[in-house]
């Protein structure tokens, strides 16, 4: 089972900060354990903006997903 990596960009930085390491049996997996993340992650962190998600291989850091956020204010 692979892992994934989940980056957020936030606020009014262009670099994406690390925040979960996921594992799951594949892309869509992971995609659907990186937006429970992203919800948990909204509520604990009410103040900031999310800007984008990517979801990358651990193994080897190639992007397999990335989506936009509107915006949040």
């Amino acid at each position: 089972m692979p892992n994934y990596d989940l980056f957020l960009t936030v606020d009014d930085t262009n670099e994406p900060v690390f925040v979960a390491q996921l594992q799951a049996d594949d892309e869509w997996g992971a995609a659907t354990l990186a937006e429970d993340t992203i919800s948990r992650y909204r509520r604990e962190h009410l103040g900031e903006v999310l800007k984008r998600a990517e979801l990358r291989r651990s193994d080897n850091g190639l992007r397999v997903l990335g989506w936009p956020f509107k915006e949040d204010r």
